[in-house]
């Protein structure tokens, strides 16, 4: 069993309110991880990041796309039991500081983990490793190879080296860097609305949040089965 201290974090405070809702969600998280993955099947999200300055500011953009999500499935028929076991079963988040920390989680929880999200350098085995990132990324990739795995650094020379591993990259130095980010969640994570492509042209049908959306977008592109006797 891990220490509770080795995940006891420190946040800076930005100017950005929902740092302290993120703080609470990120340890929540933590807490119960194991046993919601085990009886609510819930997916996990990996967040590798040792530089407080960043993993403060992506905390509340990743909890900020997962609640977006939550009200967007809710229906307005719930009640409020059904709402509360809706945001229960939402994605968690598994803040991580180190490779060792970052590939013990992605142990445990693998099948349920639905995207990587990691800075290129970090501590491994006790010292900082400007690729662990990529390391950690290959493994994971190897694993599944279909999983979305965002690696994010200031250094832009290893953007080549990140795509060729099967991941996206984004530079931290980038002006959208956070944009980027919701970009990754509802994209690749597929956290955001869903898009309708016409098989042939490839054209754009329309996106959809709820069921009522699917089925008015979906239907004047359906043609009748005729049936006979």
């Amino acid at each position: 069993t891990q220490p509770a201290t080795e995940w006891l974090w420190p946040f800076v405070w930005q100017g950005n309110l929902s740092i302290f809702t993120a703080m609470i969600k990120a340890v929540e998280d933590r807490l119960n991880v194991k046993e919601d993955t085990v009886s609510s099947d819930v997916p996990v999200i990996i967040l590798l990041e040792d530089n407080v300055k960043f993993y403060s500011s992506y905390l509340p953009v990743l909890y900020q796309e997962l609640l977006k999500q939550n009200q967007a499935l809710q229906s307005e028929t719930m009640g409020s039991r059904e709402k509360l076991l809706r945001m229960h079963s939402r994605p968690k988040v598994m803040l991580c500081t180190n490779y060792e920390e970052a590939a013990d989680i992605f142990r445990r929880y693998s099948p349920n983990v639905m995207g990587v999200i990691t800075d290129a350098g970090f501590p491994r085995n006790g010292e900082h490793d400007l690729t662990a990132g990529l390391k950690l990324a290959a493994e994971a990739l190897e694993h599944a190879p279909e999983l979305p795995v965002l690696v994010q650094s200031g250094d832009s020379k290893l953007a080549t080296k990140v795509e060729a591993l099967g991941a996206k990259f984004v530079s931290k130095e980038s002006n959208v860097l956070l944009a980027s980010l919701r970009d990754f969640m509802t994209q690749e994570l597929k956290l955001g609305p869903l898009e309708f492509l016409d098989g042939v042209t490839g054209a754009k049908l329309g996106e959809v949040s709820t069921v009522t959306e699917l089925v008015e977008t979906w239907a004047p592109h359906v043609t009748p089965q005729i049936s006979h006797p």
